[in-house]
């Protein structure tokens, strides 16, 4: 059943948090830059701050037409109860498009993912920008200008309500959802501080070559026993990463298959996301 939700979803989330701490050592990889300082991290967008005991959807400017419940171009957040600072640190998630009512929706977010159990955990507001079922037969994020274009108005639109840190976004995706994060830790490096690709594939034909526009960090999570997305098309992808002279990572000691495991990733993606800053 798992299985078969995170291929048919794609999970991708977004967070954000300040760092404090190296990388996970049982990471394999290139360690995360640990010369950030406080100076480059907390950057407050204006928003007002505050926190919610449920999750809420919002419409996003300029997409779609009023909330309808079918949760086409939509935003759900859940900003914890336990978050007690400003600028609030943010996970956001991004993969397949889910023409789902609102409710099914809710439920893949809180239960069958652990969205707000982590969230509630460590303080982050989560959203999951959701284009809907758009028509086209894609079931996947694309390099649209559509797409990119409600990437960036989904962060403003919670932006504006929440005091988040703009300086700690990172785009987070499981199987298909992982291919949609790297592509926008490539085409949104300018607002990404880092991605993590948990069994995601090369989102490119080939790469392009239009150059970063600025640091993004990413951490790549594989079990090499995966029965679906074989090791080789996240070494890939991590390929890319490092020939763009960006700061790398990967735990390819992943326990789980092809599974979202919470418990599995969570840890060594705070870790992560503690290290790495979206210095502009």
């Amino acid at each position: 059943m798992w299985r078969f939700l995170l291929l048919w979803l794609g999970l991708s989330v977004l967070l954000t948090a300040c760092p404090s701490e190296s990388a996970d050592p049982s990471d394999d990889d290139d360690a995360v830059d640990d010369d950030d300082t406080g100076e480059a991290c907390g950057r407050a967008s204006g928003g007002s701050g505050g926190a919610l005991d449920s999750m809420v959807w919002l419409q996003v400017d300029g997409f779609g037409d009023a909330l309808d419940n079918s949760s086409e171009y939509e935003v759900l957040v859940y900003a914890p109860s336990s978050a007690q600072v400003t600028p609030m640190p943010v996970l956001m998630l991004v993969g397949r498009r889910m023409p789902l009512p609102f409710a099914q929706n809710e439920q893949i977010f809180s239960d069958l993912l652990g969205m707000t159990d982590w969230a509630e955990e460590y303080g982050w507001l989560v959203m999951l920008p959701n284009p809907g079922n758009t028509g086209g037969d894609q079931i996947n994020w694309t390099d649209s200008a559509t797409d990119a274009a409600f990437f960036d108005a989904a962060v403003d639109t919670v932006a504006g309500r929440w005091d988040i840190d703009l300086d700690r976004i990172h785009a987070v995706g499981s199987s298909a959802g992982g291919r949609a994060a790297s592509y926008l830790g490539w085409a949104h490096s300018d607002r990404l501080a880092s991605i993590v690709n948990h069994a995601g594939g090369n989102p490119f034909g080939t790469w392009p070559e239009t150059p970063w526009d600025a640091e993004c960090a990413g951490l790549f999570i594989h079990d090499e026993d995966d029965p679906v997305v074989p090791r080789a098309a996240v070494e890939d992808v991590v390929a890319m990463w490092e020939d763009a002279g960006q700061v790398t990572e990967t735990y390819f000691d992943y326990p789980d298959e092809h599974e979202w495991v919470p418990e599995s990733l969570f840890p060594t993606m705070k870790t992560f996301f503690d290290g790495v800053c979206n210095e502009r």
